[in-house]
């Protein structure tokens, strides 16, 4: 058996099945599509800007863009990440890493432990006596 929901109905006051309700008691909402079907699009065209490098007045977004880069400056959101990252050869990162493990552990002798596991254990029960 199933359970049927009922909600008020704004128009009429009276409940109606959520699941089957009356048509002519629909809230109509407006569709603010176009009937056209079309991909949104950035237009390119501006009124007029002036550049801050030249002091020229641009209607392109393209031709602005273009004459800083020609100029050497980067627009600020426009910038590739990835492009100032240093790429790290694994090989010889991986390297360098034991490289320098090795110096450390030669300098503090790591190579043999300071303690013995029964030696750990007494020091251990000590400080739980203490």
């Amino acid at each position: 058996m199933s359970r049927t929901t009922y909600k008020q109905c704004k128009f009429c006051g009276d409940f109606h099945d959520v699941h089957n309700w009356p048509d002519n008691h629909r809230e109509w909402v407006p569709d603010n599509r176009s009937e056209l079907a079309a991909p949104m699009l950035i237009n390119d065209n501006l009124d007029y800007v002036e550049s801050q490098a030249d002091g020229k007045r641009y209607t392109s977004k393209r031709a602005l863009s273009a004459e800083y880069r020609r100029l050497g400056y980067v627009e600020v959101g426009n910038e590739n990440p990835g492009a100032h990252r240093k790429t790290l050869d694994k090989k010889k990162h991986r390297a360098e890493v034991k490289e320098s493990i090795q110096r450390a552990a030669s300098t503090v002798s790591l190579k043999k432990p300071t303690m013995t596991p029964k030696q750990v254990r007494k020091a251990r029960r000590k400080m739980a006596n203490g």
